[in-house]
């Protein structure tokens, strides 16, 4: 029985687990005519399944034909090829849009001084037109403000006052007296004719006996009193103005006969042929006094003298 059976070769193809359990059973039993079924059972299925599987127009290799492919692909060091899925279509992505290169850093330099050089000068030209608008109005003072010359009084040239009389003073320790006689000549408008003082010895300071001597000039009434001009005899005179200390309007009639009664308003020294005192402001007077204190050098000795006082308001 074993005999009539093992001369039956299987196919190669049957390599499923059942058949070759089946085979290997079929060892054991030989002659059995199941067998002989499901061998030939299994050789059509295996076909259909090959029919099934392969698509249409692929060739299909039997085992061996396999075999030595799989030999040859791993003798060049190649792996059997396998089929890659589909890949996904791609969606293209649009490109970023093209950005403005930044401008060049000496281009920004050159037109930020470009700009200021332009902001510059419309200042220097503001500045212009303001100097000159300002000078154009400073010119002239506003219509609705007077100006300085227009408010201000005018200054006018000083004006003579009258003398009515005059007199000599000769103050302690004088004798009251220094030619009584000569008085009027001070004040006549004759520029010709004086008065004059006594002869002094030893010093211009009236020999150094007295404080000074002088003429008091009598304007009939008080009389604003600006400025005094004297003309004067010989060279290197100091003189004073002066003015009752007292009663300057002569209402009272004071001792004008003392020195100490007089205050001093004004006074030069070192006059030449005249003076002119200026007083610090106008006084209200009736009375004034020229008073010489140092006399010029007259021969061998010391005199003064006056040709014309005018007293002015």
């Amino acid at each position: 029985m074993s005999a009539q059976y093992g001369a039956r070769a299987r196919p190669a193809e049957c390599a499923t687990p059942v058949l070759r359990g089946l085979g290997q059973y079929a060892d054991g039993m030989a002659g059995n005519d199941d067998l002989d079924w499901l061998y030939g059972r299994e050789r059509r299925d295996s076909r259909s399944r090959a029919r099934r599987t392969e698509p249409e127009g692929t060739k299909v290799f039997s085992a061996d034909e396999r075999a030595e492919i799989e030999r040859r692909a791993r003798a060049a060091g190649e792996s059997t090829p396998r089929r890659s899925p589909a890949a996904a279509p791609v969606r293209p992505v649009d490109p970023p849009p093209p950005t403005q290169p930044p401008a060049p850093r000496q281009a920004r330099r050159r037109g930020r001084g470009g700009r200021r050089f332009v902001a510059v000068l419309l200042l220097l030209v503001a500045i212009v037109i303001t100097v000159v608008t300002a000078r154009g109005l400073g010119s002239a003072p506003p219509a609705d403000e007077p100006s300085a010359a227009a408010s201000a009084p005018a200054q006018t040239e000083p004006s003579p006052v009258e003398i009515v009389d005059a007199s000599d003073f000769d103050p302690p320790p004088g004798n009251g007296e220094e030619h009584t006689e000569e008085v009027p000549n001070a004040y006549d408008g004759d520029p010709e004719t004086r008065w004059r003082t006594m002869e002094y010895l030893g010093s211009p300071k009236l020999g150094n006996l007295k404080p000074g001597v002088g003429l008091v000039f009598d304007l009939g009434e008080a009389r604003s009193v600006r400025e005094v001009r004297v003309q004067l005899s010989g060279d290197d005179t100091d003189l004073q103005v002066r003015i009752p200390s007292e009663d300057p309007t002569g209402e009272d009639s004071a001792d004008l006969n003392r020195l100490r009664n007089w205050d001093v308003v004004g006074k030069e020294k070192g006059a030449g042929d005249s003076a002119t005192v200026t007083l610090d402001e106008p006084t209200e007077t009736r009375y004034v006094l020229v008073f010489l204190t140092s006399l010029p050098r007259e021969g061998g000795n010391y005199r003064g003298g006056i040709y014309e006082v005018e007293v002015l308001s």
